[in-house]
């Protein structure tokens, strides 16, 4: 089961009332007989972000940071937890793009992660229900 939550969408601002959006949060499972939960968050915080996609390949991509070329990380679940697949990051204050924590890269190579990460996978359209709605 995917779970989704209203979380802060855009430029980071200081508005106590920023946009937010409805965005996958967490993927739960059930493990002998307990609900277990994964949070993205747990694999890397940001206080705003542009999107989470799921794609068709069951990867799913965060994106943060700077819009026009924004950090991004990929996750999955691989049947016992949510895992970091990926993640690279661009920082503006230096026009340097990395991976990892400390690697630094060039922007072919950043672009090209994003775009083997992605493969020819394509977003899944995901259609929230309340909890209380879901199997009815």
């Amino acid at each position: 089961m995917l779970l989704g939550e209203w979380v802060k969408v855009g430029d980071y601002t200081d508005d106590p009332n920023p946009p937010r959006e409805l965005k996958l949060s967490a993927v739960c499972t059930v493990k002998e007989g307990l609900v277990q939960c994964f949070d993205f968050e747990d694999l890397y915080t940001a206080e705003f972000i542009y999107d989470r996609v799921l794609y068709s390949n069951g990867l799913v991509m965060t994106t943060y940071g700077n819009e026009k070329k924004p950090s991004c990380f990929f996750a999955a679940f691989d049947g016992t937890s949510l895992v970091m697949k990926d993640n690279v990051y661009y920082f503006a204050s230096d026009d340097t793009y990395y991976y990892g924590y400390d690697n630094v890269i060039t922007e072919e190579e950043y672009h090209r992660r994003i775009d083997e990460a992605i493969g020819d996978a394509t977003p899944v359209e995901i259609e929230w229900k309340r909890i209380d709605e879901y199997g009815q």
